[in-house]
């Protein structure tokens, strides 16, 4: 018997047309599915190197059904913490019957995602956000794959990188000694 790549599942939580895809005969567990995902080299690079550690995505991700308060679509777990800089948010919404946009910004810089939705294993486009939209790897874009995996415990939240030094352009901006991120 002939059985389909993969199936829609229907998030009963929502009132709404939200839609997570499964693999055939597996479950949105929880209301999350998550994925380990790689992204390849940036094309073209990320000139100066420092500025890579606002445009990496987590090297997984789940996909909730909770609404996002303050943009269309639904949180990603984890949020990207850059210590003593910035909270990188995750959202994810279907644009249309086969894409997934996956996305983790600031408002300011990050990473979107753009999936082909047809299978189980996700693969796609990545691109960069950033504000300054004169940096030569504004436009700069990479191949992303994402693989269904087990989830982690819920607990595991944030994705925390950085030091409490932060450092521009080769000279130290600032040292903070306090605790909080």
């Amino acid at each position: 018997m002939n059985k389909p790549a993969f199936r829609l599942v229907a998030l009963l939580s929502l009132p709404v047309a939200g839609i997570l895809l499964a693999p055939d005969g597996a479950s949105a567990q929880g209301g999350e599915r998550c994925y380990a995902l790689s992204v390849e080299t940036w094309e073209p690079p990320i000139e100066p190197a420092a500025d890579t550690l606002f445009h990496q995505p987590p090297a997984w991700f789940g996909l909730t059904t909770r609404r996002h308060t303050e943009t269309p679509g639904y949180e990603v777990r984890p949020t990207i913490v850059i210590k003593r800089l910035t909270r990188q948010v995750g959202t994810w919404l279907q644009q249309g019957p086969d894409v997934l946009v996956v996305r983790w910004d600031d408002l300011f810089t990050g990473v979107l995602i753009e999936f082909d939705a047809r299978a189980d294993t996700l693969v796609g486009v990545a691109h960069i956000r950033t504000d300054m939209q004169s940096a030569p790897y504004a436009r700069a874009t990479a191949r992303a794959r994402a693989v269904p995996r087990p989830c982690p415990p819920s607990e595991e939240t944030e994705v925390v990188r950085g030091t409490d030094e932060v450092t521009f352009s080769g000279s130290t901006a600032f040292r903070c000694t306090c605790n909080d991120v």
